[in-house]
């Protein structure tokens, strides 16, 4: 029986019925954190107690049908964890347009009111993109454009691009006459952009959606202006709750990985944006959606939406560090209709990581054997010899003495196909490494540069670590827009 049939049920009881399922009448036991959950469902409906009376046979079948559901939620809670089946049954979620989609365990309770603000002046662009908040913090996501910036080409005016940045903004929020500075905050740098990030901690009774809030932008001292702070207002607002991501738009699932993604799309004036809203429950993310993940930029066989006039490739691609969202545009035409996007490529990557293996450091142009395998959830992987070679970078041509491995991937999961590792050496910190893909596309050889002495480390011995796995999602992903 799902969700929605159970929740149809137990809104058909009347109030003697619903009482019947109370923990004080109901003939079993149930766990304390179930009756929680059950309280919810039906005091509402019950009331106060009702004197018990005579029952239909109509009516007796229907709270068996009752009782058995909330035994079922018995049963569940206990194999399979409260959090487990509560979220289950009484699951909502949030969408927070341009950032994410959260759902009832995020600490989230507000989002920005009205489209992004903008201010500026004769040097600078400020746009506040976005803006959540919990019982004690705002968060403000910002675009600073800059409208004087010279082209960056010689080393001097790298040099000038490094100065400037140095110096970082300030960023102050004003409420009811109380002003706050930004804190652990994070900053984005292009040529003639730059994205900020931050933190803002107020008192709970400061956080609120009736409040308007000023935020003060000083970038000046950039270039020693003395002009005053670009200022925009903003005002919160609490979220629209949904009982299931395909309210919020057309959602994809990926059951084996634990993680959804669901497409809004919006067309206008022949132009059609699409926003990609990855929601996660388990260890992978979603890497990239390119063929070759490592070395190539999103291509526009890589993604493409099909329509009732025939294939249409992204026009631009918009994806930020700050936030979830992958952000697409398609040109179209007069009376273009979508169908499907087609995602064929899509990298997962698991946040798992292995024990350590130990090594020892093989001699100049010696291969060791060393078989040895580390397990994953869904993939095996055995590091089959280490090798001391003389390595020539592909992009550099320099060469350099490296270590080198070689691995063999073993797929447990039909859908998920391992073809990349991390690799993590102490011994050899702050050296760098590189890999190789074989015809298969799996990078079986890694290089870890060595340094110029490493025989004078204790014994030779290494601590290999293998983490974060990446896998190829065999099918990739087609979410009907229709």
């Amino acid at each position: 029986m799902d969700e929605q049939k159970i929740r149809q049920l137990l809104d058909e009881l009347d109030a003697d019925e619903a009482n019947e399922l109370l923990p004080d009448h109901l003939a079993m036991t149930i766990d304390r954190k179930a009756v929680n959950r059950i309280k919810q469902l039906t005091y509402a409906k019950a009331g106060l107690p009702s004197p018990n009376g005579l029952r239909s046979h109509k009516r007796r079948n229907r709270l068996l049908i009752a009782a058995a559901i909330v035994l079922t939620l018995t049963i569940s809670t206990a194999s399979l964890g409260y959090d487990t089946v509560s979220s289950a049954v009484a699951r909502w979620f949030g969408l927070v347009p341009g950032h994410g989609i959260i759902d009832e365990r995020s600490p989230l309770l507000y989002r920005l009111a009205s489209p992004a603000q903008e201010a500026e002046n004769d040097q600078f662009k400020l746009s506040l993109r976005n803006a959540t908040a919990t019982d004690q913090t705002i968060t403000v996501w910002l675009d600073v454009e800059y409208k004087q910036r010279s082209p960056i080409d010689t080393r001097e005016d790298k040099e000038r691009l490094l100065a400037e940045t140095s110096a970082a903004p300030t960023v102050f929020l004003q409420v009811n006459n109380h002003r706050y500075e930004i804190s652990n905050w994070q900053r984005g740098i292009g040529e003639r952009n730059e994205s900020i990030m931050g933190n803002f901690t107020l008192p709970a009774e400061e956080v609120n959606d009736q409040n308007i809030y000023q935020l003060e932008v000083a970038m000046g001292a950039r270039i020693g202006s003395q002009d005053p702070p670009l200022i925009v207002t903003f005002q919160l607002h609490g979220y629209d709750s949904f009982q299931s991501i395909e309210e919020i738009g057309p959602t994809v699932h990926v059951p084996s990985a634990s993680l959804s993604l669901t497409a809004i799309a919006t067309q206008t004036d022949r132009q059609l944006s699409i926003d990609l809203y990855p929601v996660y429950q388990g260890i992978y993310r979603i890497s990239e959606l390119t063929r070759d993940p490592y070395n190539q930029a999103l291509g526009q066989d890589d993604l493409h939406v099909e329509t009732n006039q025939g294939i249409k490739p992204f026009l631009e691609s918009t994806r930020s560090g700050f936030s979830s969202r992958l952000h697409y545009e398609f040109q179209f035409n007069e009376g273009e209709k979508t169908r499907m996007l087609h995602i064929p490529y899509v990298t997962l990557e698991s946040s798992e990581s292995a024990a350590a293996l130990r090594l020892t450091l093989p001699k100049p142009d010696e291969t060791k054997p060393i078989n040895k395998q580390v397990s994953f959830a869904d993939s095996t992987i055995t590091v089959l010899e280490a090798a001391r070679v003389t390595h020539m970078d592909p992009n550099t041509k320099s060469s350099y003495e490296a270590l080198k491995l070689t691995f063999a991937y073993e797929a447990k999961s039909e859908l998920l196909q391992p073809n990349w590792v991390y690799l993590d050496i102490p011994e050899l910190s702050g050296s760098g490494f590189g890999w190789e893909f074989d015809a298969a596309g799996l990078a079986t050889t890694y290089y870890y540069a060595l340094p110029d002495n490493p025989s004078g480390k204790p014994s030779n011995k290494l601590n290999l670590t293998i983490k974060n796995p990446k896998y190829l999602l065999r099918d990739g992903l087609h979410i009907p827009l229709e």
